[in-house]
């Protein structure tokens, strides 16, 4: 069994390491280009996967905002009788006060 020296095996490794780095600078350009189509088609999909599940959240939605509709009627209902009663109760102490006066 021969014996490797310790500086050889770094070598070897150092060497072969750089070939990889050089390969893949070299072909650098080709990968990202596949990495972009593959983003594209991968975008497409995905977009047409969530234009299939469109119609359920349109739905779910349109029923969220007729019940924000339906909340903002009744506030305002509630809102306006609150003023009402506020203005005819003071409508009514003003007329006590004159009352007293008389």
């Amino acid at each position: 069994m021969k014996i490797i020296p310790k500086n050889l095996i770094s070598q070897r490794v150092t060497r072969n390491i750089g070939r990889k780095i050089l390969t893949t600078k070299k072909n650098s350009p080709h990968i990202f280009f596949v990495g972009g189509v593959i983003g594209v088609v991968g975008s497409a999909v995905l977009a047409c996967r969530a234009t299939l599940k469109l119609e359920e959240n349109l739905d779910e939605i349109k029923r969220d905002v007729d019940t924000v509709k339906e909340m903002g009627k009744t506030i305002k209902i509630r809102i306006i009788t609150r003023m009402l009663v506020m203005c005819v109760s003071k409508a009514l102490s003003y007329l006590e006060g004159f009352m007293v006066l008389l």
